[in-house]
């Protein structure tokens, strides 16, 4: 018979201890904090039972003062390791070490699939492509996930909860990385993009992007829709285009209760209530409601016309239309005559 590749391996009774195997830990290993039990009549580790450090910033306890002091540093912002390749500073040890895999290009945690990780972690989120276990359920739509953090993130669009704020015009978000991307919209921060497109040099702050760049290189589009047969490069796409044909509007406005297909639509709309243009142009000034209408802006600047049109080769800023207005207009005349 076939061994599934991903199935937790037996360990026959050998009288020791077996090898402890990735497979067998559960999908949200590593997410909760060892609690170690003492014999009834050990003492307390603390006169009161709770952790004996606190951090004096937020009251958050330690068992341990090393702990406490590496917790400190997400206050004062201090970064004492630093990257010997880029100089990028981190506030653990651990956080440089998985850092300088993006240069060494190690992957040290490998799926059976063949594909590697640099983070275990990331090794566990990916397992979940294969098992399809989503054990995280959100209590208000019943909505499924695979992780506890995706989770956390999901129900903020319930409760509109944006706890990362952005310090150059307050700014904010649901999402640490969005918050993150959008802070580069204020002006060119020196550093040098982690990710480099190897084709035509572009350069990008967030691998997500990076990839989705690469497949435009590819011109892979293996997600099909079954209802109208358009192709996507990404899932995630997909899902949204499906929510043409479903009706799916999951994105209420808060203000009006007016729903939309997308995160980014929602976004565009609330600032007609707020007036809120937090996306400035670093070249000229002008400010947009969103970082779409910032990105295209910048094409004027840049000339960039990545859009061609199939039939005379004229290029565009956008792609409403891979078809220039003239060319649509002569084949309708054409249909017309002929």
């Amino acid at each position: 018979s076939v061994r599934n590749p991903f199935a937790a391996p037996s360990h026959p009774s050998t009288g020791s201890e077996p090898q402890l195997d990735f497979f067998t830990l559960p999908v949200d290993a590593g997410m909760t904090k060892f609690q170690p039990e003492l014999p009834p009549d050990s003492p307390p580790t603390h006169p009161h039972g709770g952790a004996p450090h606190q951090c004096p910033d937020c009251g958050k306890g330690f068992l341990e003062i090393p702990n406490l002091h590496r917790h400190q540093r997400s206050h004062t912002g201090e970064r004492p390791y630093k990257c010997s390749n880029c100089w990028k500073g981190f506030a653990q040890s651990c956080h440089l070490l998985q850092h300088q895999r993006t240069h060494t290009g190690e992957r040290p945690y490998r799926c059976p699939c063949g594909r590697g990780f640099v983070q275990s972690s990331q090794l566990i989120r990916h397992r979940t492509v294969h098992t399809g276990e989503k054990t995280y359920k959100c209590p208000i739509c019943e909505k499924g996930f695979s992780q506890r953090s995706a989770l956390v993130t999901h129900q903020r669009t319930h409760t509109g909860e944006r706890p990362y704020e952005c310090p150059d015009c307050g700014k904010s978000f649901a999402i640490r990385s969005h918050c993150t991307a959008h802070q580069r919209t204020h002006g060119d921060t020196g550093e040098e993009p982690p990710y480099r497109c190897p084709q035509c040099g572009e350069g990008f702050q967030l691998r997500g992007h990076f990839l989705h760049h690469r497949r435009g290189h590819a011109g892979g589009k293996p997600h099909h829709c079954p209802d109208c047969g358009k192709g996507f490069s990404r899932s995630f796409l997909l899902k949204t285009h499906q929510r043409i044909h479903t009706g799916e509007r999951p994105y209420p406005c808060p203000d009006c209760g007016r729903r939309f297909r997308q995160t980014s639509h929602l976004t565009h709309h609330r600032a007609t209530h707020t007036g809120e243009r937090p996306y400035r142009c670093s070249h000229c000034g002008d400010a947009f409601p969103c970082s779409s209408e910032l990105y295209l802006h910048y094409r004027s600047h840049t000339g960039e016309r990545p859009y061609q049109c199939h039939d005379c080769g004229r290029s565009y800023t956008t792609n409403g239309s891979l078809r220039c207005p003239l060319c649509l207009l002569f084949s309708r005349v054409t249909c017309q005559v002929f």
